[in-house]
């Protein structure tokens, strides 16, 4: 069972002719509820035989805000700019929470107040970002165009020591034919381009410091044991090992472009190379149990 609401306010304000002021602020939100039954008598519960019932609702919330000012100015009567200013705030919060029954009195009559044996968990996920971006675009007598943009984001998944990274890009193209002023007319069109851009990753939440959990303690055939066992309850450290000095995944592409158009237009080539690196790329390495851990969550090697 499903249930999600998408939603958005988006407002525009001119100020002058050249300089307007645009906000945006929306929210996704979906709800999954999951129920499971296992029949007294059938195969595949966590004991075997005795009845069991499952219910699960997972529910989550992303709220975004963006507030830009875009300006566009003539800096000459050849050389234009376009530029853009702007902030973001991005939020998310999962909720994961599961109840098991056990051991079924009455058949057919899936409900917790049924089972002799219950359990129950409750997990929080909570994301925060916020980021400050801008975009300068020059154009030159429309035939010669330079874009460059920067990103500074601040994410809560990092330690508050160093949690804030920028990532840039920058492209270029030249409409070539608007300078070969005695090509032939059978060659409308030509531009070449390139551009470079660099984005991150962040890694999950709480994967920079020790967290405690509920542990559970299995022998690989069964669901194993769990608190509260026996009416005692416990938390242990989570068997991944944290790594305060994360840093973000980066993706770095580079991409060469050149189009060509002739024949009024009845030939059309668009030759693409495109080339993509990741660096830090975030892993989980898995350690030996005698560590105490089962992976270590790490930056490691490239991917290309």
């Amino acid at each position: 069972d499903i249930n999600r609401v998408l939603g958005n306010v988006y407002a525009n304000y001119q100020a002058t002719d050249w300089l307007t002021f645009d906000y945006k602020v929306g929210i996704d939100a979906y709800s999954d509820f999951r129920e499971q039954r296992f029949a007294i008598s059938s195969f595949g519960d966590d004991i075997g035989g005795v009845g069991q019932v499952n219910l699960n609702n997972l529910s989550n919330v992303d709220f975004y805000q963006d507030f830009i000012a875009r300006g566009t100015f003539n800096l000459t009567e050849d050389l234009g700019l376009n530029a853009l200013l702007g902030h973001n705030i991005t939020t998310s919060s999962f909720v994961d929470r599961f109840q098991r029954g056990r051991i079924l009195a009455v058949r057919d009559f899936y409900n917790l107040n049924n089972a002799s044996d219950r359990y129950a968990s409750n997990n929080l996920t909570e994301i925060a970002t916020t980021a400050f971006f801008g975009q300068l675009e020059f154009s030159y007598k429309d035939f010669l165009f330079v874009t460059a943009t920067g990103r500074r984001e601040t994410s809560s998944t990092f330690e508050l020591e160093d949690n804030t990274f920028f990532y840039p890009s920058v492209s270029a193209s030249m409409v070539f034919t608007e300078l070969w002023g005695d090509r032939p007319e059978w060659f409308n069109f030509g531009k070449i381009r390139y551009s470079y851009a660099q984005t991150g990753i962040s890694p999950i939440a709480y994967a920079t410091r020790p967290i405690y959990t509920s542990p559970i303690f299995t022998d690989g055939f069964t669901n194993g044991l769990s608190f509260p066992y026996l009416g005692q309850n416990g938390f242990g450290i989570s068997d991944i090992f944290y790594s305060p000095d994360l840093k973000p995944e980066r993706n770095n592409a580079n991409e060469y472009g050149l189009n060509l158009v002739f024949m009024d237009r009845k030939i059309d080539l668009d030759f693409t190379y495109y080339s993509h690196r990741s660096t830090d790329a975030l892993l989980f390495q898995p350690l030996a149990p005698s560590t105490g851990f089962s992976s270590a969550s790490v930056n490691g090697g490239a991917l290309a």
